[in-house]
């Protein structure tokens, strides 16, 4: 299995900075905000990881990141305009992944407890498509939010048979349903979901909420 982290992500207003920044970058207890989505795809076993970037920050990515040697991983990255859709990012791994399953997974998120690798095991065949969601915070937002997302190896032939069709993922995943190869999982956020990252107040909430878990899984 693949992993695909989508972090093309910038912030601006009503961040205090005077440039866009890389979302992804942002430091949350320590590590940065891409940090959270690599080790999630690290407990699930994946060594070989695409990024997904701005074509204006990778040389942040890569001084930060690095190859990934370090850490016994394989970084690579890609180039997309900044606020691209998911479906745009996941369309850039098809070479990238070829033949095998992927992880595809937003690195503007703090994951927490999530536990994906207990069940999806990457060192086998994977069939069909797995996706965690939320409920959603907002009245305003469809019902669900997600963020991680795992396809079986005939994810980009189902994207190119819908072609311009296609309104994003929705159609995507419908497929998979239609198949009946679509599971879906739900997480509470604060407990084994993903903490956003909308405003700098929200930050320092994750930043806060990450040390607390960090420090509960020290004193265990």
């Amino acid at each position: 299995m693949r992993g695909l982290i989508s972090a093309t992500g910038t912030v601006n207003s009503p961040w205090p900075v005077e440039i866009s920044t890389a979302k992804s970058l942002l430091p949350v207890c320590g590590k940065p905000l891409i940090q959270y989505s690599i080790d999630v795809l690290r407990e699930m076993g994946i060594r070989d990881i695409l990024i997904v970037v701005d074509s204006l920050a990778v040389a942040s990515f890569q001084k930060v990141l690095g190859a990934g040697h370090e850490w016994g991983l394989k970084l690579s990255y890609a180039l997309q305009s900044a606020g691209s859709g998911i479906v745009e990012d996941l369309m850039l791994g098809e070479e990238f992944v070829g033949n095998s399953s992927c992880c595809l997974i937003c690195g503007d998120k703090v994951f927490l407890n999530t536990h994906v690798s207990k069940r999806i095991d990457s060192s086998t065949p994977f069939r069909g498509a797995h996706v965690c969601i939320r409920p959603s915070a907002s009245p305003h937002a469809r019902d669900f939010e997600t963020s991680l997302y795992i396809f079986d190896s005939t994810v980009f032939r189902k994207m190119h048979a819908l072609g311009a069709a296609s309104t994003g993922m929705a159609d995507l995943l419908e497929l998979y349903q239609n198949e009946g190869r679509l599971s879906i999982e739900e997480v509470q956020p604060k407990s084994n979901g993903w903490l956003d990252v909308h405003t700098p107040e929200s930050l320092i909430q994750a930043g806060m909420q990450a040390a607390a878990i960090a420090k509960d899984v020290q004193g265990r």
